[in-house]
């Protein structure tokens, strides 16, 4: 709940109704995982928790029972979707099923349309009537190797894997939210304290 003593601007009748019609969403059982995170990112957009609550993961936690983890998945999903809708590319049909899209997760934004041109081209290669989670994935890999390698987010993940767990946890919160922040441009965000703090560790792991 609301733990912090600074002041912040209270909800207004009409924004308890649309947090009130955007929670029920999210409970819905019937749902998708898509209108979820629909409701779920403009939510944290729009703040509407601020009231009750101080941080977006203390929310969901508190609110939904959703993970930390598992709220940016929902949330990462949805932005790539808009990605591909908003892409300069004609596509017969754009990636809805959540399986189809977590792949799409681990490229840069601008690379995840052309991934999706190429896991339908895989498809239709392989004479198959739909687009399965494996050819997405071909597809990634596929643009890995047109780029030079692993994308950033790639090579990140793969050095955090060989951590111990302790050390791979702290640093995957970090990592993610930076990449939060990169996503709303650092709004708010003094991103030369950020590089300041990243240079005293690695002076600190050196010394």
């Amino acid at each position: 709940m609301k733990n912090g003593t600074m002041d912040v601007m209270q909800l207004t009748r009409d924004e308890w109704a649309d947090r009130d019609r955007l929670e029920k969403i999210v409970e819905d059982n019937l749902v998708t995982w898509m209108q979820v995170g629909l409701a779920l990112k403009e939510i944290k957009e729009r703040e509407l928790y601020r009231t009750t609550h101080d941080s977006w993961e203390q929310y969901v936690k508190d609110r939904f029972d959703i993970a930390r983890s598992t709220s940016y998945q929902l949330t990462s999903g949805v932005e790539v979707v808009e990605n591909v809708r908003n892409a300069d590319i004609e596509f017969p049909f754009f990636p809805e099923k959540e399986a189809l899209v977590r792949p799409l997760t681990k490229l840069e934004p601008e690379e995840q349309p052309r991934a999706w041109k190429l896991a339908i081209d895989r498809a239709r290669d392989m004479e198959e009537k739909t687009v399965m989670a494996r050819h997405v994935i071909w597809a990634v890999q596929a643009m890995r190797g047109q780029t030079g390698g692993e994308t950033l987010r790639g090579k990140i993940k793969n050095v955090m894997e060989d951590l111990p767990e302790t050390f791979r946890d702290a640093f995957k919160t970090i990592t993610e939210s930076i990449y939060e922040a990169k996503r709303n441009r650092f709004v708010g965000v003094d991103r030369k304290k950020m590089l300041d703090m990243l240079d005293g560790l690695r002076r600190l792991i050196e010394g």
